[in-house]
């Protein structure tokens, strides 16, 4: 490659007689069509050596430049290349100011004026600053390139390390003892943390643990599940995301789907917008699941075919202004499902094609300024459903009326 290079460059340089010939043959084909010549030539050649090298297989192409190319012949060709930049910026440069005699210092008979020493010094920097600005992208091109290829290689780093935390951290969440898995929790979190790009799959780990089946009875296996639930709560509150300076888990899922919930403390966290989180079919035993004081600003909390079989899921005092609460075919057959003091100025909460059969759903001191609270073609068998005493009744809720058993309907709307 050097010596095509070099080669190129002494063409430009001194034309060969053939080209002399055909200038004499065609009195239009002038100087400029060399330079353009030689050029199309030499990308052709270049090409063509390194398709060929390519072909040659991938083992010389993973070796550095600095391994398959001598020092002295790498700088050699370095230099061919930017004297052939210079010869034919130069003769671009010639061409263009009208081809003046350089041999002559008169004036020619045309009026032209001479070409004189310092035009040639002139020239000469111009000359040099072309071939310096192009040295110079190249430069930044081969800086840019390494920048990219450490940035790269940075990545692969962090990548592997962030594996060897998943897998520790999985490893201690299956562990026999509740002490280890209670670690092994605070552990895939901190990896969630650290770790945007596989935030996600901790987060899945995690709640793939809640799904598990689960003995209520075993104390401290309840303490590392609810703790997972802190945790959750953590990266959801604003509050306490603002103190603790950790990265938000907003715009992620929370596959809870079929577990088994005793308690867990989710209020007032903060159901943005790409948030979901996904109950359907969680089964409610006892103990008091949390919402209280929760802002539903966009984001989804599925309780679908949920089953509330005792304790309490608590929205006291939530607020309701986009996103949406679902507990469409859920089953209420004991303890209670709580809306006391919630705001209703957005979103939807839905209880379409629910089955009551025990328990209370309770919305004493609710604010129904706006949004929707449905429940069609619910099927109130038993238990209780209170809207006995909202704070507002501007937007009632759809779907039921005062005279349906198991219904408490306010005295000023009846």
């Amino acid at each position: 490659m050097p010596v095509v290079v070099v080669g190129l460059a002494l063409l430009a340089l001194v034309p060969p007689d053939w080209w002399l010939r055909a200038r004499a043959a065609v009195p239009h084909l002038g100087w400029r069509w060399l330079p353009a010549l030689i050029a199309v030539a030499g990308l052709a050649v270049i090409a063509g050596r390194s398709a060929a090298r390519w072909r040659r297989g991938g083992d010389d192409r993973r070796r550095p430049v600095a391994e398959r190319v001598p020092l002295f012949v790498h700088v050699a060709a370095l230099l061919a290349l930017a004297f052939l930049v210079a010869v034919v910026a130069g003769l671009g440069m010639w061409v263009a100011v009208g081809r003046p005699d350089l041999s002559s210092a008169t004036t020619s008979g045309a009026g032209t004026a001479a070409w004189s020493i310092a035009n040639t010094f002139d020239a000469l920097k111009i000359v040099l600053a072309i071939v310096a600005g192009i040295g110079g992208v190249v430069a930044l091109t081969v800086a840019y390139r390494r920048q990219d290829h450490s940035e790269a290689a940075e990545h692969r780093e962090n990548t592997k390390l962030f594996n060897e935390r998943f897998g520790k951290a999985a490893e201690q969440l299956g562990a026999d003892k509740s002490a280890i898995r209670l670690t092994g929790t605070y552990a895939m979190a901190g990896l969630a943390d650290d770790w945007e790009e596989g935030r996600q799959t901790c987060i899945d780990v995690l709640c793939a643990y809640l799904r598990a089946p689960y003995d209520s009875a075993a104390r401290d296996e309840q303490q590392v599940r609810h703790t997972i639930v802190i945790l959750i709560r953590a990266h959801l509150t604003p509050e306490l995301i603002d103190t603790s300076r950790r990265p938000r888990w907003h715009g992620y899922r929370f596959d809870l789907r079929g577990a088994t919930l005793d308690g867990g403390d989710l209020s007032r966290i903060d159901l943005r917008e790409g948030t979901f989180l996904n109950l359907r079919g969680a089964v409610i035993t006892d103990g008091e699941v949390s919402f209280s004081g929760a802002k539903f600003s966009g984001g989804t909390a599925a309780f679908n075919e949920a089953r509330f079989l005792g304790g309490t899921v608590s929205f006291v005092g939530a607020h309701f202004s986009g996103g949406t609460v679902s507990f469409s075919d859920a089953e209420v057959s004991g303890g209670t499902v709580s809306f006391i003091g919630a705001q209703f100025s957005g979103g939807a909460v839905s209880f379409s094609d629910a089955r009551f059969s025990g328990g209370t759903v309770a919305f004493n001191s609710a604010d129904f300024a706006g949004g929707t609270v449905a429940f069609r073609d619910a099927d109130f068998a038993g238990g209780h459903v209170d809207f006995s005493t909202p704070r507002s009744w501007s937007a009632p809720p759809i779907g039921v009326v005062s005279t349906q058993r198991g219904v408490s309907w306010p005295a000023t709307a009846s």
